[in-house]
């Protein structure tokens, strides 16, 4: 429930930094790059539209003031207006910011849509012809927006126009992009001093930096470190003696060869100063190149010349962030997902000393685990007050720093991107730059913040913000209807001489509407509908929000007063007041609404969950509401209702559950109506005084069986075991033996918690299995088929083709700690020759790996790592060889089907090891015709149009680990009654002609929409079939009647077509 404290229903929210795009004014941080003057007609492009610009000439005796200018590229004759000459010139760019970070970019620019981006850079020196220059690395695929993309880099201007005129192609500078897959281009960076861009390659074969010309033309790239024989970078268990690098994760490059001072930093996943300790990896190091006339060329084969840190944990395959500032300190980060590791540390390089760390800072702050986690990206601002860190899921942390050192306690975040976030930049004038591969985006954000840039075009540049700050506060966090109570919102400005007026720009936002709901009052002070006026000599004032009291229900409503930036100050936290407005009505209203609307027959421990919600006075005394309800679902028999809820005082509204009764009988899905009924003390709200819901059904048709085993006996006998790993160890686990098929079935009611016996059986005996628990060497990540010696079944059988479906019941387990990421697997129309796995490491299931058939991996955490996936031929990539994968379904579009709790984790169809609401899966999957459907819990998970070879074959039920690392405990898979059945074809029962009207009555194995079915009728028996257009309903689950009207009393034969 959602309780209120009887006289504090809101807390005052304070927004330090809130993402928001909805705002009507654009708060960006404008600055002009590409700067020009021919004879005073002068040229330059701003990154953003600016609040007003300025171009100071004539060796400053000149200004022309140019207004308000969109983004983009600005070419006047200022020689013509204002007698403007050649030479130096300055653009002065102003933006009033909000103190909130706001998108600048444009989703709907082709430019800004990559489908693989994994790294971007912009060129931050001013003194450079590029500055300004956006990079972006790029993997290749077609968007979903229908952009083609290439493998490779793309070049914008800073207003995301395309830069050198190469649209859809990627530009590689002559290096092989491809050889790297996924991770090539990885990290990138621009030289801090020599224009060069840095490019990183994180595979284990080629891993390697490379550097290209800022043009990244054909042939300037340029492998900057050693080469190696046969390709051989390191597979994690420690490179040879003698390599100088290994698989580069971050970059980061000051000086250049034409100033002898070149300086490469890396981050590398292999390199160590004693080969094979692996006591080092992931280090940071540094490579004192020189100049080419001191002897430097490339590729550079010295090793480092320094270590500069070491993260916490040693081991392959994280990923890296770094950063350096302008004090030169370094800021280096590793992805840690399990909280107690740390994530970030500042390193000063001249000791190097370690200066922080973010789980000590953490800690500090009385939280049990790294703040930063999950975070994989860094980024410092030029001017060393923002340290910005991009999470995984999208989120930017933004962190105020101190003398160079992270302030974590003034931290704030907003959402930036989707799921799979990568790298993160700033440039010159505090704008971020965002990648993800989710949201298939660079994305740019101004951190809200009043600045003035000023470019100049003999490479200088400032970015300046007004002295004077403006806050605000409240005094209280909640007002009421009844009396017509006051809060009082005090404005401060600080840093300011109070010689002047200064006009404060706000706007009001919340549920509450100002003039109906609450009306501001300045106490005398000029104010107008969005502003107010701070007299000389005040630097506070206050504004009062004031209730009105109406004589309608309502919920608590917000009003909330935010603070706009102007040329004249800067908007400083706390920008933001939020005050709730009580309402006073004596007998309050209740509306239902829908939390979860579905819930499964067979899992008693599913449910629907349904909201009360209250309108009126959150402070009148206690209630008690009647709930009523109806439809095709009978309350008692199809499931448990809660008749009855109670709010009390303070509560705004509270939630109930509903849950099923499994019946055993087949029937279609049901719905039911939860109403709000009559009752004392209250009214039936109108806004939502009902609301519907759906039971899916469990039971199918029944249908004939072709195969089953319930997995009680000695399975060994009977299925082949088929198994794979990235380092060719066997790692494997059934029934709990370590690389042995035992000769007695797993007993799962002995699991802690005991597992109760799964749906298509009354005992608790299976099949378990799991992978890369046991032997704890590098490069673990591994896959097992387990397949069906049908020879050994009655009747014998070859494989299974035509219409039929796979069915079993299957219980996943979470792996508890750190690498909870895991896949149950099983498939249809395999040989039983190859195991069918994927591998999320090093190189895959390798340059030998071969699958056949069609095999589904379902993840048991929802991590967005391949949730759901089909896999079939051909293994595809290079160095990261793999399955195709043309079909699959993330776990975010499935938290209403798979709720935490009963499962695990929201979305994924598994369990923790802790669970007291053990649940386990059906699964099916379907071969009708040429489509292929796999369900779980009768929900329609994906379906793919199999056009390739594979159409008929064995089954196949398996488990993989697809990372290397070993560091689950306890994540398995159990299967249990496995069965095929044959789905045959529709089977008309009856056909009935009347007048102009013929009635079909018709079964089908599977309780299918009736969209699934078409009429079709011929003149003669064998003659040409078409569709008609007849209406087909469902009489009950499997049994369908398809009506056809307008029929001319010929004689006519009629089929159903699935």
């Amino acid at each position: 429930m959602n309780k209120l404290r009887p006289h504090s229903p809101k807390l005052l929210v304070i927004a330090v930094c809130i993402f928001s795009t909805s705002s009507l004014m654009i708060h960006a941080h404008p600055y002009a790059s590409a700067l020009t003057n021919t004879s005073g007609t002068v040229s330059f492009r701003l990154n953003e539209a600016a609040d007003n610009v300025k171009v100071v000439g004539n060796a400053g005796t000149l200004t022309n003031d140019l207004g308000a200018l969109a983004r983009g590229l600005t070419v006047t004759n200022l020689n013509l207006s204002s007698g403007m000459t050649g030479g130096v010139f300055s653009v002065i760019a102003q933006k009033a910011g909000n103190g909130t970070p706001t998108l600048i970019s444009d989703n709907a620019n082709v430019n800004n849509q990559f489908f693989g981006p994994r790294g971007v850079a912009v060129n931050k020196r001013p003194g450079s012809a590029n500055f300004g220059r956006v990079y972006v690395g790029n993997n290749p695929g077609n968007t979903g927006s229908g952009r083609a993309t290439g493998d490779g880099i793309y070049v914008l201007n800073a207003d995301s126009t395309d830069a050198l005129g190469q649209g859809n192609t990627a530009l590689t500078g002559g290096l092989d992009m491809v050889v790297g897959s996924s991770s090539m281009p990885w990290r990138m960076r621009v030289g801090q001093d020599d224009d060069m861009l840095y490019i990183c390659n994180f595979t284990d074969t080629t891993g390697n930096l490379f550097r290209v010309d800022p043009d990244v033309s054909a042939t300037s790239g340029t492998n900057m470190f050693q080469l190696f024989p046969g390709g051989y970078v390191g597979t994690g268990a420690g490179l040879p003696v003698g390599y100088v690098h290994g698989s580069l994760s971050e970059v980061y490059v000051t000086g250049s060869l034409a100033t002898s001072d070149l300086t490469v930093y890396t981050t590398d996943e292999d390199y160590e100063t004693t080969a094979g300790a692996l006591a080092e990896l992931n280090s940071l190091w540094r490579y004192d190149i020189g100049s080419a006339s001191g002897g430097a060329s490339f590729p550079w084969s010295n090793a480092p010349n320094a270590k500069l840190a070491t993260p916490s944990i040693a081991f392959v395959g994280q990923t890296m962030g770094l950063d350096r500032g302008t004090n030169g300190y370094f800021y280096l980060l590793d992805s840690r997902s399990t909280g107690g590791q740390n994530v970030l540390q500042v390193i000063d390089p001249t000791g190097p000393t370690v200066l922080y760390t973010s789980t000590a800072d953490s800690a500090a702050l009385g939280f049990p685990f790294d703040i930063l986690s999950n975070t994989v990206s860094v980024a410092v601002s030029p001017d060393m007050n923002f340290l910005a860190c991009q999470r995984i899921a999208g989120q930017v942390v933004l962190i105020p720093l101190v003398s160079g050192i992270p302030n974590l306690a003034g931290r704030s975040e907003f959402v930036a991107l989707g799921n799979n976030s990568r790298q993160l930049v700033f440039d010159a004038a505090d704008n971020l730059y965002c990648i993800g591969s989710s949201t298939e985006r660079l994305r740019v954000y101004s951190l809200g913040l009043t600045t003035t840039a000023t470019t100049t075009s003999d490479g200088t540049f400032s970015l300046t913000t007004p002295a004077t700050s403006v806050s605000v506060t409240a005094d209280t966090n909640t007002i009421y209807e009844a009396g017509a109570t006051v809060a009082v919102l005090t404005v401060v400005r600080t840093n300011d001489p109070l010689t002047t007026a200064l006009t404060v720009a706000f706007t009001m936002a919340g549920t509450a509407t100002r003039g109906t709901d609450y009306v501001l009052q300045t106490n005398g002070v000029t104010f107008t509908n969005n502003s107010i006026i701070m007299p000389v000599g005040s630097g506070t004032n206050n504004i009062s929000v004031v209730a009105v009291d109406d004589s309608t229900k309502e919920l608590t409503e917000t009003a909330i007063f935010n603070l706009a930036g102007t040329a004249f100050y800067s908007a400083s936290p706390p920008t933001s007041a939020t005050v709730a407005i009580v309402d006073d009505e004596a007998v309050p209203a209740a509306d239902v609404t829908v939390v979860q609307g579905t819930m499964f027959e067979a899992n008693t421990n599913d449910f629907c969950r349904f909201r009360i919600t209250r309108r009126g006075d959150t402070n009148a005394a206690s209630f008690t509401v009647n709930l009523a309800y109806s439809g095709s679902a009978i309350s008692g028999v199809d499931f448990t209702p809660t008749n009855t809820v109670t709010i009390d005082p303070g509560v705004v509204s509270v939630d109930v559950n509903v849950f099923p009764i499994d019946d055993l009988t087949l029937e279609t899905n049901e719905t039911f109506v939860v109403a709000v009924a009559a009752g004392a003390g209250y009214t039936i709200g109108t806004n939502s005084p009902s609301v519907t819901a759906t039971i899916i059904e469990d039971e199918v048709p029944a249908a004939t069986v072709l195969f089953s085993d319930n997995l009680n006996g000695d399975s060994s006998t009977n299925w082949i075991v088929r198994f794979a790993a990235g380092n060719g160890l066997d790692d494997y686990r059934i029934n709990e033996v370590a690389n042995t098929f035992p000769t007695t079935a797993w007993d799962y009611s002995t699991d802690t918690p005991p597992i109760p016996a799964a749906p298509h059986g009354t005992d608790t005996l299976g099949l378990k299995v799991t992978v890369n628990k046991d032997d704890g060497a590098l490069l673990g990540g591994a896959g097992i088929n387990l397949y069906p010696i049908l020879t050994n079944y009655s009747p014998t059988l070859t494989g299974f083709s035509n219409n039929f479906a796979l069915r079993f019941d299957m219980y996943a387990i979470i792996n508890s700690g750190s690498g909870t990421t895991e896949y149950s697997m099983f498939g249809i129309n395999h040989s039983g020759d190859k195991t069918n796995w994927f591998r999320s490491s090093g190189d895959g299931i390798g340059a030998g790996g071969s699958v056949d058939g069609l095999f589904f991996q379902v993840g048991s955490d929802g991590a967005a790592l391949g949730d759901y996936v089909l896999n079939t031929v051909p293994v595809i990539g290079s160095p990261i060889y793999n399955p195709t994968l043309p079909a699959s379904r993330a776990a975010s579009t499935l938290t209403g089907i798979f709720k935490a709790p009963p499962w695990g984790l929201s979305g994924a169809p598994a369990n923790l090891q802790t669970t007291t609401t053990p649940s386990w899966a059906q699964v099916e999957v379907d071969q009708v015709g040429n489509v292929i459907t796999l369900k779980i819990n009768n929900t329609n998970i994906l379906s793919y149009t199999n056009n390739g070879a594979f159409k008929s074959g064995n089954l196949m039920l398996g488990y993989c680990d697809a990372f290397d690392s070993n560091t689950g405990v306890g994540a398995a898979v159990i299967f249990d009654n496995v069965r095929v059945v044959d789905l045959g074809r529709p089977i008309i029962t009856s056909t009935t002609h009347s007048g102009t009207t013929t009635v079909v009555n018709f079964t089908w194995t599977l309780d299918d929409p009736t969209t699934a079915f078409k009429l079709q009728k011929a003149t003669t028996v064998n003659g040409a079939y078409a569709d008609t257009a007849a209406t087909i309903i469902k009489v009950s689950a499997g049994v369908y009647q398809a009506t056809l009207t307008g029929e001319s009393g010929a004689a006519a034969f009629y089929r159903i077509r699935r």
